[in-house]
């Protein structure tokens, strides 16, 4: 178990930068979110600038010509160009999420990989322990989720078959024929009743998933069997009147079918399956509710701490996309309508003018109507006066010429 503790305490170890990563990497998105933000305020303040640049510098009058054409062909250049820079920053915090991604999905496979590898060294020391045919210690380190129980052996199953008080199988390491005490060990227990007999114990169903053990192993185990049998017989059957403790939430004796706790230090130790709601068939790994919030704090943390962070990098990268096909919508829309405000200002300025050009040409005509008729205002006046002055020269004459 000390190379499974080695393998659980890196796996620890490699979450103590977990953080700093994270944090350097919504770090530089961070970064990348401002840059889009100057930009577009840029976009916005050049926008007015030009708007009021054209209303100043208009010829009235005037529809189309070359001083306009360029201030809007660098415009159009102004704005592609910092398109352009928003859409790469927008691609870059798009890398970004998905490095954050990775490194998420690269820890999680990690822990992954980790818990196997403590099952199968779990498994081969099973597999080691295997010809002594003690039961095994449960280890109270929560990555153990192979911890195998103590093995009823079917002649001990046989020797007791015809005992018809249940009592759970409860033994302990087989040093003095006849003894064993029911708090020193947790295993899952069945009653042993006639039928017990047909019932595999947590060792068999175990071996199946281990390589097939040489015949000199098979047979030291068929002679331990016996002689653990054969000292036991007495003790289990003499004790079963003795137990007096009780166990389980509920604090009864034990009766029926009861599973116990994995952890060496959990208070009840034995539980009946129907307080804690568990039925046949038993796994082989079982915690209480108590000792599952003591022994997996630490490891239920970490991993709930990544799945979590998969979870935000995820959701990151999704947002990432969203923004960026949010905003480049959005600076398209803006930019059709400042287009579309240009033709509007051009119009009207166009319009005013028309109508400028107009009211002169009206005043114009007006005045030299007026200019014509006093012209001949005058002409008529001096035709008058001149035609007196002629009349009163004939008349002149013509009395001189009677005189």
């Amino acid at each position: 178990m000390d190379e499974a503790a080695v393998v659980a305490t890196e796996f620890v170890n490699s979450l103590d930068n977990l953080q700093q990563e994270f944090q350097f990497i919504l770090t530089e998105i961070r970064l990348r979110d401002q840059s889009s933000s100057e930009i577009r305020d840029n976009i916005q303040r050049k926008e007015v600038e030009l708007n009021t640049t054209m209303l100043k510098t208009k010829p009235p009058g005037s529809t189309t010509n070359k001083e306009e054409t360029k201030p809007d062909t660098d415009f159009d250049n102004y704005l592609k160009s910092e398109y352009d820079r928003l859409d790469k920053l927008a691609n870059e915090k798009l890398e970004w999420s998905n490095k954050l991604k990775m490194l998420i999905d690269k820890h999680v496979k990690r822990v992954n990989v980790d818990l196997v590898t403590v099952q199968q060294l779990s498994a081969n020391l099973n597999a080691g322990n295997a010809p002594l045919n003690s039961p095994a210690t449960l280890i109270s380190n929560p990555f153990n989720q192979k911890a195998p129980s103590t093995p009823t052996p079917a002649a001990l199953n046989k020797s007791l078959s015809s005992n018809s008080q249940k009592r759970p199988s409860i033994t302990d390491k087989i040093s003095t024929p006849g003894v064993s005490e029911v708090t020193q060990k947790k295993r899952k227990l069945s009653s042993l009743n006639p039928s017990s007999g047909n019932n595999t114990s947590k060792k068999s169903r175990q071996s199946s998933a281990r390589p097939s053990e040489s015949e000199e192993d098979q047979s030291i185990d068929a002679m331990e069997d016996e002689s653990i049998s054969d000292s036991t017989k007495g003790g289990i059957t003499g004790e079963a009147d003795e137990d007096e403790n009780v166990y389980c939430y509920c604090q009864k004796k034990s009766y029926g079918e009861m599973i116990g706790c994995d952890n060496d230090d959990c208070q009840f130790q034995w539980f009946h399956l129907g307080c804690v709601n568990v039925k046949p068939p038993l796994p082989e790994v079982w915690y209480c509710t108590e000792c599952k919030n003591k022994l997996g704090s630490s490891l239920s943390q970490g991993i709930q701490t990544l799945l979590e962070a998969e979870r935000d990098g995820a959701l990151i990268v999704q947002q990432a996309r969203d923004y960026r096909t949010q905003k480049l919508k959005q600076a398209r829309t803006d930019a059709q309508k400042e287009v579309q405000s240009m033709k509007e200002a051009k119009e009207d300025d166009f319009k005013s003018a028309q109508n400028d050009s107009s009211d002169s040409q009206s005043k114009h005509k007006g005045q030299v109507e007026k200019d014509t008729e006093n012209a001949l205002r005058e002409l008529n006046d001096n035709f008058d006066k001149k035609k007196e002055i002629v009349v009163n020269k004939l008349l002149d004459r013509v009395t001189q010429t009677k005189n």
